[in-house]
């Protein structure tokens, strides 16, 4: 299927301040995430090794879910809100007042930050005794890990500002590569003091990776001329922003309050669950790493310029391809991951520290956890697509509704079913509510979904996938009951999966067909010039 400029129509021309085109960004872009991916799977293995499921692993994990969530809900608004006014502004070739606009955001993030990150610093132990429900023994053994969180916020809040500058000029891959530093400084890191290792040596990584992503984005946006200056006075834009905004924000804290409560209520649930949880959802999370937030990266930027100049038809048409496209890519995903669970958890993870009850507890969750994969895809680009319409307010209602819904069902789901209660209120809240809910949002603010085509293209996806997902489970994989699965043959099976899978679809779905054929033409053109 080609998600390239050919469905863009000559409308888009006026909006280009670009360096580099979505066709070749978006190559480049799941390149380095696929590298991203592999280097942070590489170290978490060795985390794992090192650490297993142990109070250490709990805190350093509960830790980067803190920042993730804090950092992410000031750099959501910030890709919603910003970035569309942004290249609005650029757009109308009104780059004294886009500056001045960017100056503003930045020196009042830089304020608001600044002043966080030391209040943070103050009452670092009080802090996470309100956000956790670890006693007060352990948080006094994990302190000299915690208290690398406000120096980690402040630098993440900067460099999630500047990789959205850096998107809404046209630099995805700029905005791609600063996150490969956090990988990579903890490999780097734990291999050069595997002698003195200690969790502090994890948070010390993720601290210096930060700090360098940040130097590189504020240097490339530079280089590109955009130019940023400390200045608080009153600017009309930023008025603006602030009241587009508030509804989204607020939306935003119940959004990451609904994210972090999983790691909350693990973290009262005794040493190692938090850890499970990590390893899980870090695998869970790898497709959308690789492929999906690559693809959802350039689409904002994307939607966001479609709608600036008003082309409806290359909108609806780009966002039906994807979506058909997202569903082919994440079903049998899903299924791989029901069905191989345990065997992938083991090879990726037994060795050292993390022993077989890490590796069973894991697998549990994953497999849960697996079936959200499609509808979490899917939800992801509506997302994508309604924050384009700029009309936050109900988006903002719905969504705090429906994470106030995960709240509550993780809530009672825990109670009664322990640490495998939280995928479980994850998949029943997908089901019932975000699903329907991403495709009501979208039609009602104006977007044409095809439904009979989305309807098949799942269909065809489902009938392929999940008999020869079944295949491999009865006839393959019960082979190996009661002996270790190595390396080696995990790959080889999955890979005949796929191909299997590949071959299946091609046969049931035409629009697979058309689309293959199109991009051979397409190829064979190009390559002609």
């Amino acid at each position: 299927m080609s998600l390239n400029n050919d469905m863009v129509s000559p409308k888009m021309e006026s909006v280009h301040r670009r360096t580099e085109s979505t066709q070749k960004a978006g190559v480049k872009n799941v390149l380095i995430s696929i590298f991203v991916s592999v280097s942070s799977f590489f170290s978490l293995t060795v985390v794992a090794m090192y650490f297993g499921g142990t109070s250490a692993s709990d805190a350093y994990f509960f830790l980067l879910s803190m920042s993730a969530v804090s950092i992410g809900l000031i750099g959501s608004v910030l890709g919603v809100v910003f970035l569309p006014a942004f290249v609005k502004l650029l757009s109308q070739n009104d780059e004294a007042g886009a500056h001045k606009f960017l100056s503003s955001i930045f020196s009042w993030c830089l304020v608001i930050t600044l002043f966080t990150s030391f209040l943070l610093f103050i009452w670092n132990e009080h802090f996470f005794s309100s956000v956790s429900k670890f006693n007060s023994t352990q948080i006094t053994q994990m302190s000299s890990v915690l208290m690398y969180f406000p120096p980690i916020f402040f630098f993440g809040v900067l460099s999630e500002l500047f990789r959205v500058i850096a998107l809404s000029i046209g630099q995805f891959t700029t905005a791609a590569i600063s996150a490969l530093f956090p990988p990579l400084f903890l490999i780097a890191f734990l291999f050069a003091l595997r002698h003195t290792l200690h969790e502090e040596t994890l948070v010390a990584s993720l601290l210096l990776a930060r700090a360098v992503s940040l130097t590189m984005l504020v240097t490339s946006v530079r280089k590109a001329g955009i130019r940023v200056k400390f200045n608080l006075t009153k600017n009309a834009n930023t008025y603006s922003f602030l009241r587009s905004s508030a509804p989204y924000f607020s939306a935003t804290i119940v959004t990451n309050a609904a994210t972090f409560y999983f790691d909350y209520q693990a973290s009262g649930l005794g040493t190692g669950a938090v850890s499970a949880l990590a390893y899980a959802k870090r695998l869970f999370m790898l497709p959308t790493t690789v492929f999906l937030t690559p693809i959802l990266e350039i689409t904002r930027t994307k939607f966001a310029e479609m709608q600036a100049v008003g082309d409806h038809q290359s909108f609806n048409s780009y966002y039906n391809n994807l979506l058909r496209f997202l569903l082919y890519y994440s079903i049998p995903i899903a299924a791989v991951y029901f069905v191989f669970s345990h065997e992938i958890i083991s090879v990726l993870f037994q060795r050292g520290a993390f022993g077989a009850e890490d590796v069973k507890k894991t697998a549990s969750i994953l497999a849960i956890y697996a079936w959200s994969l499609p509808i979490y895809t899917v939800f992801s680009l509506n997302g994508r697509a309604c924050e384009s319409y700029r009309r936050l307010f109900w988006i903002s209602v719905f969504g705090s509704v429906g994470h106030l819904f995960v709240i509550a069902a993780t809530y009672y789901l825990t109670n009664k079913f322990g640490l495998l209660g939280i995928p479980v209120a994850r998949l029943f809240a997908d089901i019932v509510y975000f699903l329907p809910f991403g495709f009501v949002a979208f039609h009602l603010f104006g977007g044409l979904p095809q439904y009979r085509k989305i309807i098949a293209s799942f269909l065809a996806a489902l009938v392929t996938a999940i008999p020869i997902a079944l295949f491999f489970d009865l006839f393959l994989l019960r082979a190996y009951i009661g002996t270790p699965v190595s390396l080696g043959s995990l790959v080889i099976h999955v890979s005949g999966y796929f191909i299997l899978y590949s071959a299946g679809l091609l046969f049931i779905s035409s629009h697979c067909r058309k689309s293959l054929l199109k991009l051979m033409r397409s190829r064979s053109l190009h390559s002609r010039r």
